[in-house]
């Protein structure tokens, strides 16, 4: 047995620092089995500048992780009956302005909302406003947007539903979200290195890990997500930055694992309450779905704010990762053997979550596919492009594509490639990217959307409106290029 735990250090330690792993990993891993760490270790910089080393006591923002936090707090107030997850989510807003819309819609995003795009019309207007829970309601009456399905009818990830649970909390509890997060999640749990970013500088935590942008997808030079250029993601700082419950929880990997002990030892909520939490939920007309279609992953479905992993070859497994300009972050877990994998990078590099997923299969003696011994060639593609010019970098996507061995190409790495170059004010590269994956992928509505954000960014008009069509035309149901479309064609 001791041999058997040894060699699993060995594959974990093997995974994790492997040189040909897309890009080495910026950030810290910990696994633990039954509560107990069986392996941590930390890479890179938590300070790039000062030369600060991650470490397991680094805090980090945990993004979308926060989601967890939020749902738990909705069952436990219905635990308490507060509330039903079938109410009308207007029954306590009357103000709220699509009645059909329950609370179940808001934990499964089922809603049919529109996302953060809901706050850039008044953001626009009032560009020194600095958004709050209550503000929340108000903007989306302002937007005046159709639903973009009937509530239930589909599924369509939105930050809005877990602002609104969040503003929920306040309304049920007489007390602000934090506060309540505070005695009733941190504070049961143990969790005292935990707090919302909304509520305290980052010079008053000096384990606060900087998030850098860029470094790992085709520049040699680090952008920290701070002093990031584009116009939309600046307002996500700024405006954005106080609105809670979808985000924003800074934490450290040891009390993350405090609070996944908690969770799902029972601390935290009922085992029949946390049980409906993590069964996917089902459709209108009992219609299957997947959350996000990845082959490199597979099936996913989405409870109540948790994923939940279709293989259960290695157990019941569910899962929430998170993104925030500069941060990426996974939390794994698998209730039936009782495994707890945490993993950060805070140089904006995607691979944390996949990484997870190899590491738990090695935890279960299970292959672990060879993805990531692989280089990312829209990397390549990026790092050609910004040293050597278009045609050196198409003749090296040509020259590599087939090489299968060695390289992966994606439709998604190639759109992450051209919104870097995009946000970090590098338009000519971001349009020329963005055509390429239409080459690549001629039938993509996205591929032909995003193609059209960058012509739009570059005030090439007539030409967006091109693409917007395009997409609408491959996707009717497209309805982001819709409103693309429909603002572009006003201001023409």
């Amino acid at each position: 047995m001791q041999i058997q735990a040894q060699n699993i250090i060995e594959r974990l330690d093997s995974l994790f620092t492997a040189p040909g792993n897309f890009e080495s990993l910026n950030g810290s891993v910990l696994i633990a089995e039954r509560g107990k760490v069986i392996y941590q270790r930390s890479f890179g910089f938590s300070n790039i500048d000062e030369k600060k080393l991650n470490s397991a006591t680094s805090s980090f923002n945990i993004a979308s992780i926060t989601k967890t936090f939020t749902s738990t707090a909705i069952l436990q107030l219905l635990e308490k009956g507060k509330l039903h997850l079938d109410d009308a989510f207007q029954k306590y807003f009357p103000s709220f302005p699509y009645p059909a819309i329950t609370i179940r819609n808001l934990l499964t995003h089922t809603s049919g909302l529109t996302d953060l795009e809901t706050y850039f019309r008044i953001i626009d207007s009032l560009p020194n406003k600095i958004f709050t829970q209550d503000d929340i309601i108000p903007a989306i009456i302002h937007l005046n947007r159709p639903l973009k399905f009937k509530p239930g009818d589909d599924f369509d990830y939105c930050n809005i539903n877990y602002e609104l649970l969040a503003l929920l909390i306040q309304h049920l509890t007489k007390t602000s979200y934090p506060e309540y997060i505070q005695e009733h999640i941190f504070k049961p749990a143990g969790m005292t290195h935990s707090y919302f970013k909304a509520l305290r500088p980052a010079s008053a935590d000096t384990n606060r890990v900087t998030n850098y942008m860029f470094t790992t997808m085709y520049d040699s030079n680090y952008t920290p997500a701070d002093s990031i250029n584009d116009r939309r993601l600046k307002q996500v700082f700024r405006n954005l930055k106080n609105l809670m419950g979808d985000g924003n929880i800074i934490t450290t990997e040891e009390d993350l694992l405090l609070y996944s002990k908690a969770l799902f030892g029972g601390k935290l909520l009922r085992p029949q309450t946390l049980a409906a939490a993590l069964t996917p939920n089902r459709l209108n007309n009992n219609k299957d779905y997947t959350e996000f279609p990845d082959p490199k992953i597979g099936k996913l479905q989405y409870g109540f704010g948790w994923e939940v992993v279709g293989d259960t070859s290695s157990g019941k497994i569910v899962s929430h990762g998170g993104h925030f300009p500069g941060i990426w972050t996974s939390l794994v877990h698998n209730i039936s053997k009782d495994q707890t994998i945490i993993v950060y990078d805070n140089t904006d590099w995607s691979g944390p979550y996949l990484l997870s997923r190899m590491a738990m299969n090695i935890l279960n003696n299970k292959p672990v596919t060879s993805m990531l011994s692989k280089q990312v060639l829209a990397k390549v593609y990026g790092q050609t492009l910004i040293k050597e010019g278009p045609e050196a970098a198409f003749a090296k996507l040509i020259e590599l594509e087939d090489d299968t061995i060695h390289y992966v190409l994606s439709e998604r790495d190639m759109n992450q490639v051209g919104y870097q170059f995009l946000f970090n004010s590098h338009t000519l590269q971001s349009l020329e990217t963005f055509k390429i994956n239409i080459f690549l992928h001629p039938n993509s509505s996205n591929a032909y959307d995003s193609y059209g954000d960058a012509l739009a960014t570059n005030g090439e008009k007539s030409e967006a409106i091109i693409m917007y069509k395009k997409a609408i035309f491959l996707d009717p149901k497209n309805t982001e290029s819709k409103n693309k479309l429909k603002k572009l064609i006003e201001k023409n």
